[in-house]
């Protein structure tokens, strides 16, 4: 996993993060509140990701949720812990 800086996206697609999950700048908490980055106008931020063997493998547990096409499950949780 990678965060890109404005623009970049393009090259890091060309390195193998072909997986573009969304941009950390245009991210909301729990109260609603808007990341301070975009208030600011400040771009990038692409969270991006590349796609390893074990991605390949049926991982049990695992999921996609209908309003964001993101992945939930064990391996979503393996990610967030390192």
């Amino acid at each position: 996993m990678l965060v890109a800086a404005a623009g970049k996206e393009r090259f890091y697609q060309k390195c193998g993060f072909e997986l573009l999950v969304g941009y950390a700048s245009q991210g909301v908490d729990a109260q609603g509140n808007q990341n301070p980055l975009a208030k600011k106008n400040i771009a990038g931020g692409a969270v991006m990701w590349t796609k390893v063997k074990a991605d390949e493998e049926v991982m049990e547990g695992e999921e996609e949720t209908e309003m964001t096409g993101e992945l939930v499950g064990k391996s979503a949780e393996a990610a967030l812990s390192v």
